[in-house]
């Protein structure tokens, strides 16, 4: 199920990118004042105007892509997605931390945290400062990635809303794992062959609250 969400647009490359202008943000800045000015004023390059009608397309392709696969869930997904508005809800919880849906960075960022987390078999409350950091690096890296220059409206709400529902079912699935321990070792291995094939190798780095680091 992960491997069928991860997020398209030559995301092996995009990925790679960001991890290494990330890891170069952070050395170079330090956590000693935060957010970068930079990073602020490059933040509204990556927001994007919603439209409703792409939203209900794309989260129908979300449940399209899991049918081959698993029939079940893609009905569970197709019941939630006409019942409420799953992006809606995880916009109001990321909004105390100054994340918007409405941005590809911070889409980015919180995918990221997730995934890191989802393959240890956690599924923590991130601090503040975590969440901070990380948002400060996946919006500069992001912003220095050619692709996103050739990248419209509808190409970056699809790919953020593809990364806030992956990370809200690598969530779920871990909370249903810690009650089936016998799920958590296959649900590691999904979570990081998902982010390998999207280029990212979660084991090649740790989360501080100055942000990802290689170790």
């Amino acid at each position: 199920m992960f491997h069928n969400f991860a997020p398209q647009m030559a995301m092996v490359e995009l990925q790679n990118e960001v991890m290494q202008r990330g890891l170069e943000d952070r050395e170079s800045e330090g956590a000693r004042t935060g957010p970068s000015a930079r990073a602020a004023s490059r933040a509204t390059s990556l927001t994007f105007s919603p439209s409703a009608a792409r939203r209900r397309a794309n989260l129908a392709e979300f449940a399209a892509k899991t049918r081959g696969g698993n029939p079940e869930s893609a009905a569970l997904m197709e019941q939630l997605f006409a019942s409420s508005d799953v992006i809606g809800q995880i916009g109001a919880a990321v909004a105390p931390y100054g994340y918007s849906v409405d941005n590809l960075g911070d889409a980015y960022a919180f995918w990221w945290m997730t995934a890191w987390e989802g393959a240890r078999g956690s599924n923590r409350t991130f601090s503040r400062a975590e969440m901070r950091a990380v948002q400060a690096q996946a919006r500069n890296a992001l912003q220095a990635t050619p692709e996103l220059a050739r990248t419209g409206d509808a190409g970056k709400q699809q790919l953020a809303e593809a990364m806030w529902i992956q990370a809200a079912m690598i969530d779920g699935m871990v909370d249903l794992a810690k009650e089936q321990p016998q799920l958590m070792p296959q649900l590691q291995r999904a979570i990081r062959q998902g982010a390998s094939a999207s280029g990212l190798d979660l084991d090649a780095m740790r989360l501080t609250e100055n942000g990802f680091v290689p170790g």
